[in-house]
Formats: structure tokens, C-alpha cells, sequence
């Protein structure tokens, strides 16, 4: 399954710190073997959005480091130093000035080579006043999916409050349903073992928990669910989400209507948090039911049993 453990580094700077040795000068140590898939989300370090000239930056997205700022992302560091990481496969940051400068700072005192940190930019920080939380889920979401399917062990992502939020309520229950609750402190260290498996974490955890009474089929792309259902695959039911990349679930049930509708009678959407405009129409005019997340996982096993219970249509 998954863990998230959150620490902050940010705690462990004082506003004038006392000589300690550096846990990250002996670069011959030993690195440690964490579990397979580890991510380390981090949130940049305090933001300097003041110019020399005693004015508010003109851009803020391109305001630097403070001091202090400067002084969390070390701490990470460090943090990352005494645990027996000395290394990351994979390291992503934002495109925003405050996470490229945490970024470097943090893999210099460790030791690393800045360069090898790549710009991910959809990961850049939300403007509410620009984009609604539903727009900022579906540009986040899949950047992070992407990452997720590469081959690493560990993988350092350096980004902003906001982003942080969105990764960690979708990875813990499935929706946004969690951002108003988590707190992400500047320079804060979040510890997620994502596990090995292939599929993402939370439709592992679904089909697990499915497979105690039925044969479960699992798909996260929709693309090849429908190649299954064009093909005439029959599902007691199907359990989509609404939000996938490449396809709403919108989009496969209408096609999978235009074949099968007896099939499309068999969907149960899952949805969280805000909708698009056309995804909330959709789901006003089908009668279709769904679960709303979080969701409980007995309820689910409930819907299905129900289901597998009823007579296909002719």
C-alpha cells in the first residue's frame, strides 16, 4: 500500500544556527535501501518576494529564496544526510524560481550535482484567481502518474503547497477530499512508499480489496478498457472513474453505450471533489449510480455483490 510520513525540516532551522558537523560531508557513506518506489515530496523553502529596491516582486512566481529560505533547504539536506540517503534515481521540480533555487541548494549540500534535477511544468503552484482546483487536479495528477511509471527506487520532487496537497489527499483517499486538511510547512519533507506494483496505489488497493469474492480486471488506462469492451468482454459491473487521463468516463460510457448498452447499465462512476461543467451535466442526466470519494470499501464490495447478483439483460 502506501505511507506518508511528514516531517519538517523547516523545524529544524533556527533563526540563528548554532556550528553542527555536516552530516552530508562524508560523501563516501553508505546509501540506504529504501523501499521500492520511495518519493520524497518537498515544498520550496521560504520565498523572498521583496527586490533589492524595497518593492514587492514584479512577478512572484520568479522571487528566489530568502536567507532563511536558503536555510530549510539545507536542513532537508541534512535530514536526508542522517537518514543514509545520499542519492535519488530521479529528481523533479517546478518550474518556479523558489522551487528550482530549494532544489539546488538542497542537492549541493548534499553533495549532488544540481543539473541533474529536470522541470516538470505542470507542477508549478495553483493561481486561484487563473485556474480552479478541478484544472489544477487534471494538469498535477497525470505529470505525477507519469513520474510514478518510470523506473526508479527513489525520487526527489521539490514543489509548492498547493501541489503537495493535491498529490497527497489523491494518494491517501482518492480525491481532494484531505487538501483542506494538510498543512505543508516550507521546506517540509513528506515520505511515500508508492510499493512496487505497477498499477497506481489506490486502484491496488480496490481490486485487493474486490478479489476476496470476485475475478477483478483492472485497468488505469482507459484505453484499454475499451479495447477489452469493444471486444465483447462482458463485467457484472464497472467501476469508473470520471477523471483518467487520455478519457473521461464520460467518454467511455458513451461508447460503450453506442455498443452495448445493456454493458453501459452496468457502470457505477466514481467521482471526487469538483467536476468540470460537462462531467457534472453528464452525470445529471444518466441514471447510473455512484460513489463519491472517500468512499468506504465495504460499500463498494456492497455495490458489486448487488450486481453480480442481478441477471444480465438480453
Amino acid at each position: 500500500m502506501m505511507l506518508a510520513t511528514l516531517i519538517g525540516a523547516a523545524g529544524l532551522v533556527r533563526a540563528d544556527p548554532a556550528p553542527v558537523t555536516d552530516p552530508c560531508a562524508d560523501t563516501a557513506a553508505r546509501h540506504g535501501d529504501p523501499p521500492a518506489h520511495r518519493l520524497y515530496l518537498v515544498r520550496h523553502g521560504e520565498a523572498n518576494y521583496v527586490g533589492a529596491d524595497g518593492k514587492p516582486v514584479p512577478d512572484p512566481n520568479l522571487a528566489g529564496l530568502s536567507e532563511r529560505g536558503r536555510q530549510q533547504a539545507r536542513a532537508a539536506a541534512h535530514w536526508f544526510c542522517t537518514q543514509g540517503i545520499r542519492r535519488f534515481d530521479v529528481v523533479v521540480t517546478s518550474p518556479y524560481t523558489r522551487a528550482q533555487q530549494t532544489t539546488a541548494e538542497l542537492l549541493t549540500t548534499m553533495h549532488l550535482a544540481p543539473g541533474s534535477a529536470r522541470t516538470v511544468a505542470p507542477l508549478h503552484e495553483q493561481d486561484p484567481d487563473h485556474e480552479t482546483l478541478a484544472e489544477a487536479r487534471a494538469r498535477i495528477l497525470p505529470a505525477v502518474e507519469q513520474l510514478r511509471r518510470e523506473h526508479w527506487n527513489t525520487a526527489l520532487v521539490v514543489a509548492h503547497s498547493q501541489v503537495d496537497r493535491i498529490i497527497l489527499s489523491e494518494l491517501l483517499v482518492g480525491s481532494d477530499a484531505l487538501i483542506a486538511h494538510l498543512e505543508q510547512g516550507n521546506g517540509c519533507i513528506n515520505v511515500i512508499d508508492l510499493g512496487d506494483g505497477a498499477r497506481p496505489t489506490v486502484l491496488r488497493a480496490l481490486s485487493r480489496s474486490l478479489q476476496t469474492e470476485h475475478v477483478v480486471v483492472a485497468q488505469d488506462d482507459p484505453r484499454a478498457a475499451w479495447t477489452l469492451l469493444e471486444a465483447g468482454e462482458w463485467f457484472d459491473v464497472v467501476f469508473c472513474d470520471l477523471m483518467m487521463p487520455h478519457m473521461t468516463g464520460a467518454e467511455l460510457f458513451q461508447r460503450v453505450h453506442a455498443l452495448r448498452p445493456v454493458q453501459a447499465d452496468r457502470f457505477v462512476f466514481i467521482s471526487g471533489g469538483v467536476l468540470h461543467d460537462d462531467l457534472t451535466h453528464f452525470l445529471e442526466q444518466v441514471p447510473n449510480e455512484r460513489l463519491e470519494k472517500p468512499f468506504s470499501l465495504q460499500n463498494m464490495r456492497g455495490i458489486a455483490r448487488r450486481f453480480v447478483s442481478t441477471p444480465r439483460a438480453t
